[in-house]
């Protein structure tokens, strides 16, 4: 039997598509810092927070103009602007949040700023899913660290294999594995890394299965 007491959710690119949003708010920050948005650039940050999103475009296009700190917060207002615009639920995604509440404890995690994480969860009428729910920018350090993870767990009062993270990115399955946490990896792209880096791999959210769990 597994020892999974608990499932905290990734959002972006896991639960919901919010996509649009985010390509708004990183486009106005390349276009803001005199350049074309990057996909390049882009890759390096996936799964980060707003602020170290911000920082490294800054950092690549070498903008000495404008501060780090006014390119976070642009880039923040653009997301709280966005928040909810195009965003769409990931395939399976009610599905796995009714069955899982039955058995576990859940919460989320995310990058996000944490007005856009709860204007989201309304606006899916999710608010009752989830015990805890934690944005990286409360943390000392975003993902690929383990910080936003080891505070859910605080929150929650449970410790690492105690906690099966879901998650879409690279840098979210290393910063679960640094936390000591069990980590399902989902989605397609760069499914060769999470093959070998998570615990298990799935190309959809409605892949996963209770059973799945009990083999932890």
């Amino acid at each position: 039997m597994s020892d999974v007491k608990a499932i905290i959710f990734d959002l972006d690119g896991t639960l919901v598509d919010s996509h649009v949003a985010w390509l708004y708010a990183e486009t106005g920050l390349f276009e803001k810092l005199g350049q074309r948005y990057n996909p390049e650039i882009a890759a390096l940050y996936r799964g980060m927070n707003a602020s170290d999103v911000a920082k490294t475009i800054h950092e690549a296009l070498g903008h000495d103009d404008i501060r780090v700190d006014d390119a976070a917060s642009f880039l923040k207002e653009r997301l709280i602007e966005a928040a909810g615009e195009g965003a769409v639920k990931i395939a399976g995604a009610d599905d796995i949040l009714k069955w899982s509440r039955k058995s576990f404890r859940l919460a989320i995690a995310s990058g996000s700023p944490l007005e856009v994480i709860h204007d989201i969860v309304a606006g899916f009428h999710w608010d009752d899913y989830f015990e805890a729910v934690v944005s990286s920018e409360e943390v000392a350090n975003g993902k690929p660290h383990p910080d936003v993870f080891i505070e859910t767990s605080r929150r929650l009062n449970l410790i690492g294999r105690e906690i099966l993270v879901v998650e879409d990115s690279i840098n979210g399955i290393v910063a679960a594995q640094k936390a000591g946490m069990a980590c399902f990896a989902v989605g397609e792209q760069d499914r060769d890394v999470k093959k070998k880096t998570a615990d298990n791999y799935f190309s959809s959210l409605a892949e996963i299965k209770p059973a799945h769990i009990m083999e932890l």
